[in-house]
């Protein structure tokens, strides 16, 4: 099978994975933007009796590949207060995969083929020391604790105040820090670069202090709701040295896999740590009001608005803009100068960085789906300034990593804040990722919608000509999420259970798999227009990400390159916690694949809270690591003579 039929069937594979739920999928996003726009601490009222409903979802029509209508008519569940339909959003128990995804076998053989053995003890653990391993073996057991675990920020907190902060940090920087960290310095973390380097497994640094939305602002989200870290902001300033910190770690990443023979080096950040995360969320729910004014604009279920309709629509959403203002921003709007506007070109155009729609966010907007007697907060003038100064942050990052030939992943945060994340990611995709992908952007595939939001990313590179780049993990807040969900009365946006996430996980790498190929074969190249040529050396360009611990999850996505023709340094990359999953890091690294050690670093105070964080969400993971443990108990054994 040629490496073009194979891709074609993975891109029908991975699209059809996800076809009969799309409806559902599309519902879902509507849904959540209405709950979480008008953020209730009580679920919304039935407004309307059972009924059945036919009508028309349209995802975003930049491309022909998205741009098929799905009909729907079932019996809608309930109605919220916008009186849109909240549908059924359960995937389904299997997909009709049709043979486009390897079976494990044919995955097996693959890695087998590739001389990955990720059983190998001497292998995997032939770097450590011996204090390493028994550092390991420790924190490790420990983590199987549940009290330890569920009571970890109070025993922490607690300990500070008995011992002392100074005291109480040493002792974690001997356990937990030193084991899932990669020090508080840069200069700590250069021995340790070096190391790895030796190993083949590179390093994604990334300044490890967490914030969160402050603790006045909680009343919004629910008083229970449990958070990453509660920040109260400080100062601009304070953001302009997170900033710099940033700026290091992409100088640090750049010198320290040099003579890596043209592999990619990673910096990671997080957008909270340059400007105000309440803002991000006053920002994100905005944007969300925005998304489903569209959808209530589109009463024709076309996915596209005439100019006209946008115009009236502005009027009834109170927007106040001169005429020459609006159809200005109207003629920017229309992007391809067709004569429509869909939903893309409509929310890549309103930014509150923009003059000319910045009146949609400082003015009392008043969104179709909004009753008249309420309101949503808009942001106010000085808001907008500390958005600027984000901004102009951001692209100095974003400069600097392209400069040194670094590329940077922005991470993902609370579902509360990344519609404006997803925004800033995207637009400095389209300035950035001209050439090669310096911008990432985070798709955490426990949340329902994460496969669509891909497709719909995807869609945008296409339609911008922008090299795409994606990192894709699990998801890292679900006990937040579910907590939140759950007490301010909208549904749960994580999947309804591990498997699903497993399914969703391997369908999101696949689809991209799929688009980096497309066009990557076929036609000799003689027969291809220079558009096509063009296409194809930019989609060949398209980065990934793949940082998981399961090792099936793995297994798949080294079979899908090996049925596709991706050689091991073609851009498609592998990563895992420092501390967590080495057996499957130097595998990889020892047979030429592109892995990396995500190393957290910082003063341990302010490091603390990621820790934190990491041990809640992942303690499943930790307490079922027990194949690492063997691996250990192995190693520690054979080298005191007492056998495996």
């Amino acid at each position: 099978m040629s490496a073009s039929s194979t891709a074609a069937k993975f891109r029908y594979a991975s699209t059809r994975l996800f076809s009969t739920f799309t409806t559902r999928q599309a519902a879902m996003a509507r849904r959540s933007a209405v709950a979480i726009s008008l953020a209730r601490k009580k679920p919304p009222k039935k407004t309307a009796p059972k009924l059945k409903r036919k009508g028309v979802v349209r995802f975003s029509p930049l491309s022909s590949r998205i741009a098929t209508a799905v009909y729907v008519d079932q019996e809608a569940k309930e109605y919220d207060d916008a009186g849109l339909v909240i549908e059924d959003t359960t995937p389904p128990t299997s997909f009709p995969l049709d043979g486009g995804i390897p079976p494990a076998s044919s995955s097996s053989e693959a890695c087998v083929a590739q001389g990955l053995d990720f059983d190998d003890a001497s292998v995997a653990l032939k770097s450590k020391t011996t204090g390493e391993l028994l550092r390991a073996t420790i924190v490790l057991q420990l983590c199987r604790l549940p009290p330890l675990v569920a009571y970890g920020r109070r025993m922490y907190a607690l300990a500070c105040k008995v011992l002392g902060q100074k005291v109480t940090d040493v002792a974690v920087k001997a356990t937990f820090f030193g084991h899932f960290c990669g020090g508080e310095s840069e200069a700590e973390l250069k021995p340790l670069l070096q190391r790895m380097k030796a190993l083949g497994v590179g390093g994604i640094l990334d300044y490890a202090a967490e914030n969160d939305v402050p603790e006045a602002d909680k009343d919004e989200r629910g008083e229970g709701v449990v958070s990453a870290r509660t920040f109260d902001y400080v100062n601009e300033k304070m953001c302009d040295a997170n900033a710099e910190m940033v700026e290091r770690a992409i100088e640090a990443a750049s010198r320290a896999m040099e003579g890596g023979e043209g592999r990619t080096q990673f910096a990671a950040m997080k957008l909270t740590a340059f400007g105000q995360p309440a803002l991000l969320e006053r920002t994100s729910r905005v944007i969300q009001a925005l998304q489903v004014a569209f959808a209530q604009l589109d009463t024709k279920h076309v996915g596209t608005l005439t100019v006209s309709e946008v115009r009236e629509g502005f009027k009834l959403m109170g927007v106040s803009l001169s005429p020459d203002e609006l159809e200005a921003l109207l003629d920017t709007m229309d992007k391809d100068k067709n004569g429509t506007i869909d939903s893309t070109e409509f929310l890549d155009t309103l930014s509150p960085l923009d003059p000319a729609s910045a009146p949609l966010f400082t003015q009392a907007i008043t969104p179709l789906f909004v009753k008249s007697d309420e309101h949503l907060e808009a942001l106010e003038a000085d808001e907008i300034l500390q958005l600027n100064s984000m901004n102009k942050r951001l692209k100095r990052v974003a400069q600097k990593a392209s400069d040194m030939g670094v590329s940077l992943m922005i991470d993902a945060e609370q579902t509360y804040m990344q519609p404006a994340i997803d925004q800033v990611a995207l637009s400095l995709m389209r300035e950035y990722n001209t050439d090669r992908a310096v911008i990432l952007n985070t798709y955490q595939c426990y949340l329902r919608d994460s496969f669509q939001r891909v497709r719909t990313d995807i869609d945008r590179s296409e339609f911008y000509s922008f090299v795409f780049g994606a990192k894709i993990v699990r998801g890292a807040y679900m006990v937040q999420e579910r907590r939140r969900a759950e007490e301010m009365g909208y549904p749960d946006p994580i999947q309804p259970d591990l498997e699903s996430t497993h399914r969703n996980y391997d369908a999101v790498a696949a689809f991209i798999l799929s688009h980096k190929v497309s066009l990557s074969s076929g036609a000799p190249p003689t027969e291809l227009t220079e558009a096509e040529k063009k296409t194809r050396r930019r989609r060949s360009k398209t980065l990934l990400m793949v940082a998981s611990h399961n090792e099936n999850s793995v297994l798949s996505t080294v079979g899908l390159m090996s049925s596709m023709g991706l050689a091991k340094d073609s851009g498609v990359c592998f990563g895992q916690l420092r501390g967590m999953c080495d057996h499957v890091s130097l595998s990889l690294g020892s047979n030429g694949f592109w892995v990396y050690k995500y190393l957290p670093y910082g003063p341990v105070k302010e490091v603390m809270p990621y820790l934190l964080r990491r041990a809640e969400e992942n303690s499943t993971l930790m307490a079922g690591a027990g194949k690492e443990r063997g691996l250990l108990a192995r190693e520690l054994r054979s080298r005191m003579g007492l056998g495996a």
